[in-house]
């Protein structure tokens, strides 16, 4: 059973227990708030110096929503490897050469493929527009009077 004069003994124990803790690491309390505080004001230093170093204000986040800029650093790299493409393709042997055209004509062929696809696709699709149009004028729109 607990009782009021049990329940100080445990806390004066915890107590004194704690403040063994602290003495044997050599760290006391205020020496703890001391450092947080220290830790805290180079935490506020060093998000200044990144808020200084990224051109943004304190609180934001350096946020590239312009598409645009992306761009520009992809482009150059794009325009590195096409430009770099005849000098490889001269350094390959001839039966490299002759599988690179084959798998070129394979991969112009299928995208001219599809490129018909989509305008037959096209093509039907107004054909059936129009059978569409004219059943609903002759079976469904209401007579209008000649005028």
């Amino acid at each position: 059973m607990l009782t009021w004069g049990n329940e100080a003994k445990i806390k004066a124990k915890t107590r004194l227990a704690a403040g063994a803790v602290w003495s044997i690491t050599g760290v006391s309390k205020e020496n703890m708030n001391s450092e947080d505080r220290d830790l805290q004001r180079r935490l506020r230093e060093l998000e200044e110096q990144v808020s200084r170093q990224t051109n943004q204000g304190p609180g934001q986040t350096p946020l590239n929503t312009d598409w645009r800029s992306g761009w520009n650093q992809v482009k150059p790299r794009i325009e590195q490897m096409l430009g770099n493409l005849p000098e490889w393709y001269r350094g390959l042997p001839s039966l490299g050469k002759a599988g690179v055209v084959v798998v070129g004509i394979m991969l112009g062929l299928s995208a001219l493929r599809t490129v018909f696809s989509l305008i037959s696709l096209a093509v039907s699709l107004t054909i059936l527009g129009a059978i569409g149009y004219i059943g609903y004028k002759l079976f469904f729109a209401p007579n209008s009077p000649d005028k």
